[in-house]
């Protein structure tokens, strides 16, 4: 379990757009830029590490959901199960917030904190009333408490209602200046933590987005294996950089997995690869190079030995020697320059070179090496 930080956000996401495709859980948000898609409930820590998603696949009984208490309530205490009890703090918006899903949050030991929908059942009435804006500041603050449940007002541009079982009615500064004033803007830490930490969600996504494997395609199945893949990355991103401490660019991380996927994928396929066709621009870098492979059987120049007046050291042949000759037949000598760095056995680069290392019975078919000959 990877959670680096006690605070964490649950949000609901329209993450996928799907087009026209016939879906049964296909959703629609007139709010988002993509009407139609498919709907998620993600848990992200602060660094935007991506816990757990949950895909709606549309309304069906789920028996663990309901036995946690059923609809938002039973969805929130599923998708907490194994945050439960250790003392974390979650935030969340008005999709979710309720102050009976508070309560229940904090009879398990965990904190929470977000936005709520002023029709919230249990909701303090003197708080929910309408209340002419004439006459009142920007940065006011109303408040109802109970117990260790704090429900606030806050007027921003219109009132903003929020729930918490972490905060009091404190104030900080924001470093911001009034405008007509120029005094320094506080507001209540309750507002600055959540925007401060609900956006981490955001920041996944906007992680996974950057370097987007998805493609334009009406099949939502194809939309959705691009979309884990992306988040599996930007988590492999933010773990590496947590164990290693290395402050390497999302784009270098990108371009280093990409090379060691391809040349990994080479070497495990071998010979039986499939050769892609050679077109557009020849790639500049080579990924499945040949260091990468483990071997040492390279030719190298055969070495001279000391005393000998020979500049250029050669032997015969392995695989040319063991060519078997017809009776009557003289056997000629093939002399060459090169051997195996490995093996330590004399070959001709071409043709002998390959037949030794990959036939069994190479003396067998080995052909005239005539043309073999390296000046």
């Amino acid at each position: 379990m990877f959670i680096p930080h006690n605070r964490i956000s649950l949000l609901m996401k329209h993450y996928l757009d799907i087009y026209f495709e016939r879906l049964s859980f296909k959703t629609y948000n007139p709010r988002k830029p993509a009407k139609y898609g498919m709907k998620a409930y993600k848990i992200c820590d602060g660094t935007g590490y991506t816990w757990k998603f949950k895909l709606y696949t549309g309304k069906e009984v789920d028996e663990e959901i309901e036995q946690l208490g059923g609809g938002i309530i039973g969805l929130v205490m599923h998708m907490m199960k194994e945050l439960l009890r250790k003392e974390y703090h979650l935030f969340m918006d008005n999709w979710y917030s309720s102050p009976t899903l508070y309560q229940k949050l904090s009879e398990n030991k965990t904190h929470a904190a977000g936005t709520v929908r002023v029709n919230r059942k249990r909701m303090p009435k003197e708080l929910t009333q309408k209340k002419a804006k004439k006459g009142r500041k920007r940065g006011e603050v109303d408040f109802r408490r109970s117990e260790n449940l704090l429900a606030m007002r806050f007027l921003d541009n219109r009132d903003v209602y929020m729930l918490s079982t972490i905060h009091d009615i404190s104030e900080v500064e924001t470093g911001k200046a009034d405008r007509d004033t120029n005094e320094r803007v506080k507001k209540p830490k309750l507002v600055v933590d959540y925007n401060q930490h609900m956006g981490s969600v955001d920041m996944a996504d906007q992680m996974a987005k950057v370097y987007t494997e998805a493609r334009r395609s009406i099949k939502w199945y194809k939309k959705l294996v691009w979309y884990l893949n992306d988040v599996a990355v930007t988590n492999a991103y933010i773990v590496y950089k947590l164990v290693s401490g290395r402050n390497i660019s999302h784009m270098d991380y990108i371009l280093a997995l990409v090379d060691e996927l391809i040349t990994e994928g080479l070497m495990e396929c071998g010979d039986d690869r499939p050769t892609p066709k050679k077109t557009g621009r020849r790639s500049q870098s080579n990924p499945a190079r040949m260091t990468y492979c483990h071997s040492n059987h390279w030719p190298v120049y055969i070495e001279s030995q000391p005393g000998t007046s020979k500049k250029n050291a050669t032997r015969s042949c392995t695989v040319c020697s063991a060519k078997k000759t017809k009776p009557g037949e003289k056997r000629m000598r093939s002399e060459t320059r090169y051997e195996c760095k490995e093996c330590k056995v004399a070959l001709h680069v071409v043709v002998c070179f390959e037949k030794y290392h990959t036939l069994k019975n190479y003396a067998d078919l080995s052909q005239d090496s005539s043309s073999d000959e390296e000046l």
